[in-house]
């Protein structure tokens, strides 16, 4: 999937109702220590979470799944069962006041021989497949195709190259623009992006390693 950054006009009406801001908080928010090289476990990084898993020795070491879920209990919860790398960088956005109520998941991973950085960013069914999400930082946003829905999320995602990668970096915070609902608005989300930076650089570090290798 092809990464695009465009211009972004979105006016202010897309941020009223069940969306708004003030309803929502990332999960699990603390300062944590730097990552080493041959690290395996969790760190924390304002709303963004590094989990790596132990990799075993040899070429199946790119391969692992990560050993347990971020989101369990959820209706958004992540497939375990995936092999991208051994680590992820994830942030899951509860309702205030209800922390097992997650209304998006938004998970970081290197995948491939050239370990690409992507995005797959897991919401509410309220669209469908071939429609956009858009993540705004400062005056621009990368934009996302949903690649599918079910009855109970929609999954979107893709490649992130250097431009859209650096986006993120330009403020420390964002928002997402969901598919456009019947009534034609585009439901809102905030987007953390505060510790997200250090979070990615932690990833690669452990995965450019022979970290976690007895």
């Amino acid at each position: 999937m092809k990464d695009t950054i465009v211009g972004c006009a979105l006016g202010l009406a897309l941020l009223a109702g069940l969306f708004a801001a003030a309803h929502f908080l990332p999960r699990g928010q603390m300062q944590s220590l730097p990552v080493s090289a041959a690290f395996v476990g969790e760190r924390h990084f304002g709303g963004w979470i590094l989990v790596c898993a132990k990799a075993p020795p040899g070429p199946a070491r790119q391969s692992v799944p990560i050993p347990f879920s971020l989101t369990a209990r959820s209706a958004y919860q992540t497939d375990v069962a995936e092999r991208r790398g051994r680590c992820r960088v994830s942030l899951l956005l509860v309702r205030k006041g209800d922390p097992k109520h997650i209304v998006l998941a938004a998970h970081f991973r290197l995948r491939g021989q050239a370990r690409v950085l992507t995005l797959v960013l897991r919401f509410p069914a309220i669209g469908k497949a071939g429609q956009w999400v858009a993540v705004r930082a400062g005056e621009k946003a990368l934009r996302l195709p949903v690649i599918s829905c079910n009855g109970q999320f929609c999954t979107a995602g893709g490649r992130l190259g250097p431009p859209a990668e650096s986006l993120l970096y330009q403020a420390p915070a964002g928002r997402i623009y969901l598919p456009s609902t019947e009534g034609g608005r585009h439901p809102a989300l905030p987007l953390p992006l505060a510790g997200l930076k250090q979070a990615i650089s932690g990833m690669r570090r452990a995965e450019n390693s022979q970290a976690g290798q007895d």
